[in-house]
């Protein structure tokens, strides 16, 4: 595990989830990570270009808080950096309806500062807005090592990719079935 954690735009790490099971992440914009659809049994990813990789989800990260998941930083001759774009729509909390919570799509801009982002929705719905619900990352940073844990060894699992946040600003909605979204 790696002791300090210095955020460099397109910098990529290898976190181990599990003795058997490790994924990359890339770091973006802003503190913005992107999460790849890829696993390995081992720490070793020679050659592997993250542009021919399925995005998993974008989401800002607190990464000293999750350094004790970073299992190495992967040299740059070992993997080809992902040029893609950045998912700019996510949903920001609506905590005004105590007890209930909601959120609405936004769309950050380009400096991806959620703070002058563009609501581009009402509050959202279970009943009406599933689709939106599950396809979007929640705007706040994840730095709980746990919480990410879990949702990455459920996805690897099951193929079940839920931010377990949202069960707080949408009760009873159900999970996404296995490999939602991907294209």
């Amino acid at each position: 595990m790696l002791k300090n954690i210095e955020w460099k735009e397109n910098d990529v790490y290898s976190l181990k989830l599990r003795d058997d099971l490790y994924t990359l992440v890339q770091m973006r914009k802003n503190y913005m990570m992107q999460f790849f659809d890829i696993s390995s049994e081992t720490d070793d990813w020679p050659g592997l270009d993250l542009n021919t990789c399925e995005t998993l989800f974008f989401r800002f990260v607190a990464p000293k808080g999750l350094k004790g998941i970073f299992s190495r930083k992967i040299p740059i001759s070992e993997v080809v950096v992902s040029h893609g774009p950045i998912q700019r729509k996510m949903l920001i909390m609506d905590l005004d309806d105590a007890p209930n919570y909601g959120a609405r799509l936004v769309e950050l801009p380009e400096d991806y500062n959620s703070i002058n982002a563009k609501v581009l929705t009402g509050k959202l719905t279970v009943g009406s807005d599933l689709d939106v619900i599950y396809r979007y990352e929640l705007d706040g940073s994840e730095g709980n090592p746990n919480k990410l844990l879990k949702r990455l060894i459920r996805y690897f699992e099951t193929g079940i990719n839920w931010d377990d946040s949202k069960n707080f600003l949408f009760k009873d909605v159900p999970l996404p079935p296995p490999y939602y979204g991907r294209s």
